[in-house]
Formats: structure tokens, C-alpha cells, sequence
């Protein structure tokens, strides 16, 4: 059952689009891109089986991802523990609060945050409705 309103744009603080011309965004994407290797993230914590699962989109251009979003918290958009390079179309999945294996709509945030936890920490694990993913996550984020 899906949630109503997820990943819907309300009450969000309007904050806009990084450009080349930034100097801070473009050190943060330049520290991301080391770090990264320039290859998508999302590889890194997805088993074998769910590979061969992967909807892939026909996209391979790559995009700096802001796990937690300039809407939501703005202070955060140049820390590049909060920036991960991901495939176009995961990259799109995850803004729209998709599963970013099938596509689908996720039935809560928690499973979003699940997904951004994984990504993040490159690891492949089962969901647990029992964790706050949303904790994990911004404590990695602020720490």
C-alpha cells in the first residue's frame, strides 16, 4: 500500500539548481568523482540476484545524487558524504521515491531511506521495517 503524498514536492523550501559556475558545487562534484571512481554507486550494494532484477533504464550518463535533498536541508548540499554518483535513471527512481531495482512505487520512507542506507554504505542487505534507515542515514550524513 502506497503511501499518499510520498515523494510528492509540498512544503519544500525552494533552493536552486547547482551550476558550473559554483565554485563550491563544482570542488564538491570534483571530491565525489575521486572518491566515486566515476562509476555509479548502486552497484556496489545490490547481490547478483538482484542484478539480474535491475530494470536498466537505457540512460548510462551519470549524476551527483544528494541523498538528502537541498529542499530539505540545505546545509548539506556541498558535504560530499551526502553526494553519491548514480546512474540518471536511479538517480530519477530514487527522487521519485521508486524502488530503484524495478522502479516501483515504495510503500513508506523508511523504505527510502532503506535504499539511500544501502547506497551509501555499500552494503546488501534485507530490508528490517523494525530500523530507522532515516537515522542511519543523517547520522552518517552529520557525523
Amino acid at each position: 500500500m502506497a503511501i499518499e503524498n510520498i515523494g510528492k514536492k509540498t512544503n519544500k523550501v525552494s533552493v536552486g539548481r547547482r551550476s558550473s559556475e559554483d565554485p563550491k558545487w563544482t570542488e564538491c562534484k570534483e571530491q565525489v568523482r575521486k572518491r566515486d571512481k566515476g562509476r555509479c554507486q548502486f552497484q556496489f550494494c545490490i547481490s547478483l540476484k538482484e542484478a539480474y532484477l535491475l530494470k536498466d533504464g537505457s540512460q548510462k550518463a551519470l549524476d551527483p545524487a544528494h541523498v538528502i535533498s537541498a529542499s530539505v536541508d540545505s546545509t548539506v548540499i556541498y558535504n560530499p558524504k551526502n553526494v553519491v554518483t548514480l546512474q540518471r535513471f536511479i538517480h530519477r527512481r530514487m527522487d521519485n521515491f521508486q524502488n530503484p531495482l524495478t522502479g516501483e512505487d515504495l510503500n513508506s520512507h523508511n523504505e527510502h531511506w532503506y535504499w539511500w542506507w544501502r547506497i551509501t554504505q555499500h552494503k546488501s542487505i534485507n530490508y528490517d521495517e523494525n530500523v530507522d534507515y532515516k537515522e542511519l542515514v543523517y547520522d552518517y550524513i552529520y557525523k
